[in-house]
């Protein structure tokens, strides 16, 4: 042992001077090749005793390297050293000599292992510092496998021999050394308490690349305090992807004796010599595999090594175990030598999970060795801690798997919710970073480092397929509930943090930069193939545990892509693709043909329980998911795309998150309100005991604000790309209107040319535009997952609202007159004020809702107004051509391929229309009529443009004669249904038609409705024989055996469509009026509708010459007294409120059992009369306020349509604008006409738009 001992010792001298030769040559590390012709030479010198004669002489230097066997002896060397010390250790011979003698001798035992070290370290060392070899460089490797020297070298580096001495090493240090390290460590902080030397700060920023730093630090005993400083220097380099830290070295010989005496420096040194030699040998292995995108036979031997010898979970051990370093100012070399070896095992894990692609499960099984797999969930679990109060609040959800002390030990764990308070490790501790390393090294790098070492491997196994990446992380995380759960956590920390950077993050990175802010976002991305695959391996009622968390990580993944650092790295492809992500959680029903039907977290959000799903939305409430949505919709909207995937994906997700914030206001509102009862029951109670009413009146707390528009910005921006677009086609319409109402001359060529381009309805493919409105009327009027469900949540309470029915007639009158509180509730009776003020509260919270209902329905109706003008438009120029003397009639299809564009099928027109009118029927039914009346494109002009496209695609479908003859028929209950003659009906057809029917039927159920949309619309007659009838035309379905209510619904589309051309034709040149019309207020607007007969610009409905829909059977009897009578507009308008009856009664028969959307939406047209301050009147002007007043506004900079700053029109005060360019627009648009300026009482305290 002594002879080997001496032999080593020798070679590792003269290993060292030569060395220090080399550096004192500053030859340049960064040329591979010449970098490694010195290291041979070196090798050369300590074997042979002389160098190498010329560089490219390769066997000259593969002698002298074997002849050198300094890896070797060293590692056998450790081996026998650490065998020798745990033999004496356990004979008890150590313990015997005494507690100092002890602990010199367990020192001199650690500084002699670091010795045996050197020599691996070093080769490590090379390796790292030579980087990745050029082309040149890697093929003479491969060409010569067993003669190339570096070849030689890793091979030494990957022998199982070489193995076991880190992983002796390792043991020693966490067994012998750790120990002595906490009594060193609590004997300093002893002295510090003795002399007052308590205080804390931060460390100081240096900026050079070799930072010194003076470290205090006292080894155990008496003579801890009079320790003299020990002044080291910390030599790092910036190579390939990451800090390269090399060596910690002693400026003198007495900080050299004195830092070989402290067991924390000794033991990290150890450390850090074995992290050395493994990143050498892993990085050099790793750049093989990625070359050959294979396992290599280098990276077979590695990895059989580590797998055998645990030398690298032995290493990770020592690490967990380590006693926590001491913080800046009073850093001793410890924190120093511990921070730079951490950050090297970090790189080494690194490469393990580089390896995970080419290797297969090799590296996988590596990672989940007890230790390193504690390690990995550890790691994330200080990430997590850095958010703001991560490492005080704790995770919820987490537990501490593997339990330990010192660094790796979560500290107080809490009782109840088993959430641990996590202490930040000194490498995730800005202040210590700047300190060890300068600010070259920041928490940024940390941060990435650790999740990629964490979640890393199945992302690189995802390059194989993602059935590699799904089994590889149900591999890398056993644990999946801790793993579902540290991702989210995670995910918040990296969003926190690249917020934090904000602008600064976005900021172009330097050539030096390795790491970057927008690096964070790439960490991020790492965590949903994991947590897909972990949910996916569970078993079902696993799984809808897990997926809760899944959603709150991908909410915080929204946040990281919508910093400023997040989208400088995700580009519009990072946008669409993370838009998509939260399509599993927007749905709870299967969806024929999709692929979402198979997506583990879909199937899992779906067999959660409605209480389950909405515990989950109230977590990920933190996540700001809407506002994150908004900004990803803004960002696609500015680069001119349609952000489908945005509303798509979320819709529905943020109805719930809606009504799970309503229901936290709910709570709060609660609260407050009974605050206020017992404040004015104890200022009622002290007013008696003093005898006089009301005296000290009580200041009330108050009420929480209820969710704002703001929070529904996602809706604000589908909005405003859908008003662009109807304002582009409205802008097309009247250009062609005008163009065909010129000179006849070039009529004929202009048509031709505008019929060879085919109307987005018509096309083959859907609108992105039409697809988008789709998306959003769902979003609105679903009556489960819309904004139409969220009714409930904004009633009353049971208790309050029975109360106030009970007492409330009684003590209101009682009461009337007297004093008012300082909240303006009545402080006579508590109940009364606090449901006062609760209805009140709710009000405005209705007012929200109902707001941005109103806004999507009215641009929703005006694009699908403008498509329909568009695509009448296209067939009635059809129709000329065809009827000119001698044209030719080309099909309908072929001009349409001549314009490059599909043309749809009658069956897909058939669908389009059917869903324009189902649209319709939810508007019509949730909408308060002056809103429908105030919109652009009003059911009066809506309605025969609908009709005039129903008559074309019937007259293609071929069911009827073409002109006055063509009819729809319906029976009450089944059967037939159609055209009245020609071929059968397709189902698409029938059911276009049966919304058609309802439409006049909800429109003329509705008195106000009625005269301004359908006048002269509805009539009835009892006969049921298919004779003529008041003016109408039998057809359709025969009569049923027995009486009925409704025996047939009986269509005639032919006047209605005359009654609308004659319309279009009396108003061709009112474009200049249309715009007008679009830009005229909505609060005056809504004025005008109430006071006259429409809104819109005051268009009236049309009227027609004959009754639109004919209604036969028993219903007419018991409503339309002269049911008999002819019918005429005279009639018609006497006997009107018979006709509005007709109406519902017939709904009424057709919908027995409980069907259609009426009820549902019944109380949101309550609640809209019953809104403070206008009812229905009040709703679109505010509405409206929430967006720019230029319909062509374009403008989606900023976070929000809130951040855009609206400023009033300085004239009329009813009108927005986000800058000086959309007001000039808007004002030569119609807005001068429109505008008007207010009494002076609402001009006072306004600012100027622009």
């Amino acid at each position: 042992m002594s002879r080997l001992m001496e032999e080593y010792t020798r070679k590792a001298a003269a290993y060292e001077a030569a060395l220090s030769k080399i550096a004192s040559t500053n030859r340049p590390v960064n040329s591979t090749a010449l970098l490694w012709e010195i290291k041979e030479t070196l090798y050369a010198g300590v074997g042979k005793g002389s160098q190498a004669s010329s560089p490219s002489d390769l066997q000259t230097l593969h002698r002298a390297l074997n002849g050198s066997r300094v890896i070797s002896l060293g590692a056998k060397l450790t081996q026998q050293l650490a065998t020798v010390a745990e033999e004496a250790e356990n004979a008890g011979v150590i313990e015997r000599l005494g507690p100092q003698k002890a602990r010199e001798a367990r020192l001199a035992l650690g500084q002699a292992l670091c010795l045996c070290l050197d020599g691996i370290a070093d080769a490590g060392r090379g390796l790292t510092h030579a980087g990745p070899p050029d082309h040149a460089e890697f093929m003479a490797r491969i060409r010569n496998p067993r003669t190339h020297p570096v070849n030689d070298l890793v091979t030494d580096l990957t022998l199982p021999d070489t193995m076991k001495a880190l992983a002796a090493a390792a043991r020693f240090v966490r067994c012998r050394l750790w120990p002595l390290a906490e009594e060193e460590l609590a004997a300093a902080a002893v002295a510090e308490q003795g002399q007052g030397q308590g205080e804390a700060g931060a460390g100081e920023e240096q900026g050079e690349e070799e930072a010194s730093q003076g470290a205090g630090g006292a080894a155990a005993g008496s003579s801890a305090a009079d320790a003299p400083p020990i002044n080291t220097k910390v030599k790092i380099k910036r190579l390939n992807d990451s800090i390269r830290v090399m060596k910690l070295d002693p400026v003198d010989a007495d900080s050299a004796a004195q830092l070989v005496r402290q067991a924390g420096a000794a033991g990290g040194a150890l450390l850090l010599s074995a992290c050395a030699a493994l990143h050498g040998a892993v990085g050099v292995v790793r750049h093989e595999c990625d070359v050959m995108n294979s396992a290599t036979p280098f990276a077979q031997a590695l990895l059989g090594s580590l797998i055998s010898t645990q030398a690298l979970d032995e290493i990770a051990a020592a690490f967990l175990a380590a006693p926590p370093p001491p913080q800046p100012p009073s850093a001793a070399p410890y924190t120093s030598v511990y921070c730079m070896a951490f950050m090297t095992l970090t790189d080494v894990l690194t490469d393990v999970c580089g390896l995970a692609g080419p290797c297969g499960p090799g590296p996988i099984q590596l990672l989940t060795q007890p230790a390193l797999l504690r390690l990995r969930y550890e790691m994330l679990e200080q990430v997590a801690a850095t958010a703001p109060g991560g490492a005080d609040e704790g995770i919820e959800g987490i537990g501490n798997a593997g339990g330990g002390r010192g660094t790796g030990a979560a500290v107080g764990l809490a009782a109840a919710g088993g959430a641990a308070r996590v202490r930040l490790w000194p490498v995730m501790q800005r202040d210590t970073l700047r300190a060890v390393f300068g600010p070259r090294v920041q928490l940024t790098r940390s941060m990435f480092t650790f999740v990629v070492n964490a979640a890393g491997a199945p992302i690189a196994a995802q390059q194989h397929s993602e059935a590699a990446c799904d089994r590889a992380a149900v591999m890398a995380f056993p644990d999946r509930r801790r793993a579902v759960a540290l991702a989210a956590a995670a995910s918040r920390a990296l969003a926190a943090r690249l917020e934090h950077l904000g602008a600064a993050g976005a900021a172009e990175p330097s050539a030096e930069a390795r790491v970057t802010p927008r690096m964070l976002y790439d960490a991020a991305q790492h965590f949903p193939p994991v947590v897909h695959a972990l949910v996916g391996a569970a078993p079902p009622r696993e799984a809808a545990a897990l997926v809760g968390d899944a959603l709150l990580m991908y909410g915080w993944l929204l946040r990281c892509l919508v910093t400023p650092a997040g989208l400088a790295g995700a580009g519009r492809g990072g946008l669409e693709t993370d838009s998509e992500k939260l399509m599993p959680f927007c749905t709870t029903y299967t969806i024929q043909d999709s692929p979402l039907n198979d997506d583990p977290l879909f199937k899992a959000w779906r067999r959660m329980t409605p209480l389950q799903r909405a515990a989950a939305a109230a977590r990920a409430l933190a996540a700001r998911i809407p506002q994150s949505m908004d900004g990803v919709a803004r960002q696609l909207a500015a680069q001119g795309e349609v952000p489908l995937e945005a509303v798509a994906g979320s819709a529905d997700l943020v109805t719930l998150l809606l009504r799970a914030q309503l229901q936290r206001w709910r709570a709060r509102l609660a609260a407050a309100l009974a605050a206020r009862e017992e404040a004015e029951a104890t200022e009622a109670a002290e007013g008696a005991e003093e005898g006089v009413a009301g005296a000290g009146a009580a200041v009330l707390p108050p009420l929480p604000a209820p969710p704002s528009i703001s929070e529904l910005g996602l809706l604000l921006t589908a909005v405003k790309v859908i008003r662009c677009e109807a304002e582009r086609l409205a802008a097309e319409n009247a250009a062609a209107a005008a163009s065909s109402s010129g000179n006849s001359s070039s009529s004929g060529s202009s048509s031709s040319s505008r019929a060879a381009l085919l109307p987005a309805l018509l096309q083959g493919a859907e609108p992105v535009h039409w697809v988008l409105a789709e998306h959003l009327m769902r979003w609105v009027g679903h009556r489960e997952g819309g904004l139409a469900s969220l009714l409930p949540e904004l009633q009353p309470a049971a208790a309050a609202a029975a109360a106030a029915t009970a007492g409330g007639s009684s003590s209101s009158a009682s009461k009337a007159g007297k004093g008012k509180s300082k909240s303006g509730c009545s402080t006579a009776t508590g109940g009364g004020g606090a449901a006062a003020a609760e209805r009140l509260a709710l009000g405005e919270a209705q007012r929200v809702v109902l707001e941005a209902m109103a806004l999507a329905g009215v641009a929703v109706m005006q694009l699908y107004g403008e498509m329909l003008a568009a695509a009448v438009r296209h067939w009635d120029e059809q129709d000329g051509q065809q009827a000119q003397p001698g044209s030719a009639a080309p099909p309908r299809r072929a001009a349409a391929a001549g314009a490059g564009a599909a043309a749809a099928s009658k069956q897909e027109l058939c669908e389009r229309l059917a869903v324009i009118a189902v649209q319709l029927l939810v508007l019509v039914a949730l909408l308060p009529p002056p809103v429908l009346l105030a919109a652009p494109m009003p059911p009066q002009r809506l309605m025969p443009l609908l009709a005039r496209a129903l008559l074309h695609v019937q007259k293609q479908l071929g069911l009827g004669g073409g002109g006055g003859d063509n009819k729809g028929g319906k029976k009450k209950q089944g059967g037939g249904g159609g055209g009245g003659g020609g071929a059968a009906a397709p189902q698409e057809w029938t059911a276009a038609m049966d919304g058609w029917r309802e439409l006049v039927l909800r429109l003329s159920a509705e008195p106000r409705l009625c005269a301004a949309c359908v006048p002269g619309w509805l009539w009835g007659a009892r006969r049921t024989d298919g004779g003529k009838v008041g003016g109408g035309k039998a057809g359709g379905g025969k009569a049923g055996g027995g009486r009925r209510e409704v025996d047939s619904l009986q269509v005639d589309l032919t006047a209605v469509a005359a009654a609308g051309v004659e319309a279009a034709a009396a108003g061709a040149g009112a474009s200049a009026s249309a715009a007008a019309s679009a830009s005229t207020p909505p609060a005056a607007a809504a004025g005008a509708a109430e006071a006259g007969t429409s809104g819109g610009g005051g268009a009236p409905g049309v009227a027609v010459r004959g009754p639109v829909l004919l209604v036969r059977g028993a219903v007419v009897a018991s409503t339309l007294a002269s049911a008999g009578a002819e019918w005429s507009s005279q009639a018609w308008l006497q006997h009107q409120q018979q006709v509005v009856s007709l109406a519902q009664a017939t709904l009424r028969a057709e919908h027995r059992d409980g069907g259609g959307d009426e009820a549902a939406y019944e109380g949101w047209r309550q609640a809209a009369a019953a809104l403070p301050g206008g009812g229905e009147e009040g709703i679109l002007g505010p509405a409206a306020a929430r967006l720019c007043g230029n319909p062509r506004c374009s403008n989606f900079g900023g976070a929000s349509e809130a951040a855009l700053e609206l400023k009033k029109c300085t004239a009329c005060r009813a009108v927005r604008y986000c800058g000086a360019g959309c007001q000039k627009e808007h004002w030569r648009a119609g807005h001068k006409e429109a505008c008007r300026r207010p009494p002076p009482s609402d001009t006072a305290g306004t600012q100027p738009a622009g």
